[in-house]
């Protein structure tokens, strides 16, 4: 058990070091509010292989994403964190999303419904996947179309693949499941992104991982 708030500690240290140093590079202006969340946004993904390494009942690794579904509400109603908010305060529900997602997933993960590795590789889809694409795009996509999830680029697209593709067949060849691993990383990869095409609303915080996690059930084995 000491060893499991040991890793309660580290995962603050770790999350609200993620937001100082985003927020560093955001006061001294060598990023812009948008770089300085899709920091925050890929950083904070890695928190889960903090909570496989520490975590070994619910009840602890719950207490993590719990707390920043609220500390997110609140700073989404009073700015508390800069390094992550939208100077369009509308538009940022998406930070208490992913506190959200990350809850869901540790809950199923916990309960053995999903494995650590399937939970990892739809906390990477969100992480890697929509942070890379949103950065690529902002500074790459030229070219763009209108999708049900909103104004999308190209080159987002192609990016989003791709990090989702390499980030899945890291994680599935080092879990060693036996499984294809280029054929499952590229279904995984091409659902993940055809979700966030697809996602209305600004929900895709919730909608990449959750349904990239009910995909890789299928396509990888426990």
């Amino acid at each position: 058990m000491t060893t499991q708030f040991f890793g309660l500690a580290v995962s603050y240290l770790f999350v609200f070091g993620i937001l100082g140093f985003a927020g560093l590079l955001l006061r001294t202006g060598l990023v812009s509010s948008f770089t300085s969340r899709k920091i925050v946004h890929i950083g904070v993904s890695h928190w889960w292989f903090i909570a496989v390494y520490f975590f070994e009942h619910t009840f602890i690794a719950v207490i993590g994403p719990l707390s920043f579904v609220a500390l997110n509400y609140i700073s989404y109603r009073k700015h508390l964190f800069a390094a992550m908010e939208d100077p369009e305060h509308e538009k940022n529900l998406g930070t208490v999303y992913f506190p959200i997602a990350l809850l869901i997933l540790v809950l199923w993960s916990w309960a053995g419904e999903l494995s650590f590795t399937q939970g990892g590789v739809a906390m990477a889809a969100l992480g890697y996947g929509d942070g890379l694409a949103a950065l690529a795009g902002r500074k790459l996509g030229h070219t763009s179309f209108q999708a049900p999830g909103g104004h999308k680029t190209f080159v987002g697209v192609a990016v989003m693949m791709v990090a989702v593709f390499f980030v899945s067949a890291f994680l599935i060849a080092g879990a060693n499941t036996g499984a294809p691993v280029l054929l499952t990383a590229g279904i995984i990869a091409l659902v993940a992104t055809s979700t966030e095409i697809m996602t209305p609303w600004g929900l895709d915080n919730l909608t990449i991982p959750l349904v990239t996690a009910m995909v890789t059930r299928v396509v990888l084995p426990l």
